[in-house]
């Protein structure tokens, strides 16, 4: 598992075929999108007022928008003469930013200078990256080779286990304590607060859980973003509902619909949703029922 710093050096390396892989690696995958965030909400904290403001939350949402175009070449990117720079052939990235992005940019230049520039720099990022296309490489199920590794597609075998009676779906279903989404608003959820510790909390307890916008007709199944959400003035933090088209790279984030974060709205939603098995939930209904769950989880661990 790479550190959050080294992800954002990853998506900042200016190497074609890492920015290819970068881009289908950050689509989707929402615990990795809240590392690169974080990693640059803690360079950008030295502007405290930021933090009280939202400016720093507008500039995240920038840094987003300028990867993006930076990954696909359009926008302040949309020169082809600066990706034809021996920097950027030589995967000199530190000294490439320094050149275009830095200057073309507001947030991503400055951010992709510091983290692929020496000392720290993105040299860990690109070996480990390379070292993980190599094993690819190398897997072969069939083991023909002596360097032949233990792949992904290993991990899918199923061995025949029906034919012995085995329900091989149940093999399937996750393992280990059940997320038990609470139905209330719990003490701690605080909308109008705009703190990055109440924001990650929010997404923490509501990202990924699923629910059908039933003012939409037909009613669409919606998800609820792990990465985004929204502050609205007078009523405070919103989810963020995604729906099925919705693409995450950035280019989209218009279709977003914002669902006020209450018992009444995003909570009855959930509520009335019947989760898909593969996240794992258990709906806590009442206090007592999530007495309940914190007290087998607490027996799980325990024991």
């Amino acid at each position: 598992m790479l550190h959050d710093f080294a992800w954002l050096a990853f998506v900042c390396s200016i190497r074609p075929d890492i920015v290819d892989d970068a881009k289908v690696r950050i689509v989707g995958n929402g615990p990795v999108r809240i590392m690169i965030e974080d990693c640059v909400r803690r360079l950008l904290s030295h502007d405290v007022d930021g933090e009280l403001d939202g400016t720093i939350d507008c500039k995240i949402d920038l840094f987003w928008d300028e990867l993006t175009h930076f990954q696909n070449r359009t926008g302040p990117f949309a020169c082809q003469a600066w990706f034809n720079s021996s920097d950027c052939i030589n995967g000199r990235s530190a000294v490439w930013h320094s050149k275009y992005s830095r200057n073309h940019t507001q947030v991503f230049g400055p951010i992709a200078c510091h983290t692929t520039a020496k000392i720290t720099g993105s040299g860990g990022a690109e070996q480990g990256w390379s070292d993980n296309k190599e094993r690819d490489e190398l897997e072969k199920p069939n083991c023909d080779t002596p360097d032949a590794l233990w792949g992904d597609d290993d991990e899918q075998f199923d061995l025949g286990l029906e034919k012995w009676g085995v329900n091989f779906e149940e093999l399937k279903k996750p393992l280990g304590p059940r997320r038990v989404f609470k139905c209330w608003v719990e003490d701690w959820e605080n909308v109008m607060d705009k703190g990055d510790a109440m924001r990650t909390k929010f997404l923490v307890k509501y990202g990924g859980l699923v629910f059908d916008d039933i003012d939409a007709l037909p009613p669409v199944r919606m998800r609820v973003s792990s990465t985004k959400l929204k502050y609205i003035k007078r009523s405070g933090w919103h989810a963020m509902g995604e729906p099925p088209d919705y693409k995450g790279d950035g280019s989209d984030d218009e279709v977003l619909e914002p669902f006020a974060i209450s018992e009444d709205v995003l909570i009855e939603l959930i509520k009335t949703t019947e989760q898909p098995e593969i996240l794992n939930v258990r709906l806590a209904l009442n206090e007592e029922e999530g007495h309940d769950s914190d007290d087998s989880n607490n027996d799980s661990v325990s024991s």
